[in-house]
C-alpha cells in the first residue's frame, strides 16, 4: 500500500473525506526547505528516487510504500513545525501529526510506565 504526505494549510475536515482543499497557499520559505530535502537541485523533484509533487498550494511527497521515505518524512516535520503546516495521508483520510525521534521516545516509554530520561545537567 503506498502513503504519500500532503503539505500545505489544508482543510482538515476535507481531509477526512479525501479532498484537498487549501486555505492557504505556501509561502515561499517553504520551497526553499524543500529544496533542502530533494534528491538534486535540478531535474524532476525526487525524495530517495521517489516523485515528489509541488503546487503553489500544497507539496506531496512519497512516505511509505515498500519502505519508509525518512527524506519525505523529515521535509513533512520541517514544515509542520516551522511553518504550521497540515500533514495530511489524503489517500487514507487522516491528518497526521509527526514526532521529533526524540518525542516518539518519549511516548514509548509513557505507554509501558518507563520514566522519562532526563539530560544530565
Amino acid at each position: 500500500m503506498l502513503h504519500f504526505l500532503t503539505i500545505g494549510f489544508l482543510d482538515k475536515d476535507a481531509v477526512r473525506v479525501r479532498r484537498i482543499v487549501v486555505n492557504r497557499p505556501l509561502p515561499p520559505e517553504v520551497f526553499e526547505l524543500l529544496d533542502r530535502y530533494l534528491d538534486e537541485p535540478t531535474g524532476p523533484p525526487k525524495m530517495e528516487g521517489q516523485a515528489v509533487v509541488i503546487t503553489p498550494n500544497y507539496i506531496e511527497c512519497p512516505w511509505m510504500a515498500l519502505r519508509l521515505n525518512k527524506t519525505g518524512e523529515a521535509f513533512a516535520l520541517a514544515a509542520q513545525n516551522t511553518f504550521g503546516c497540515t500533514v495530511a495521508d489524503i489517500g487514507h483520510a487522516a491528518v497526521i501529526t509527526l514526532y521529533t525521534p526524540e518525542e516518539k521516545a518519549s511516548q514509548i516509554r509513557a505507554m509501558f510506565g518507563a520514566p522519562d530520561k532526563k539530560a544530565p545537567e
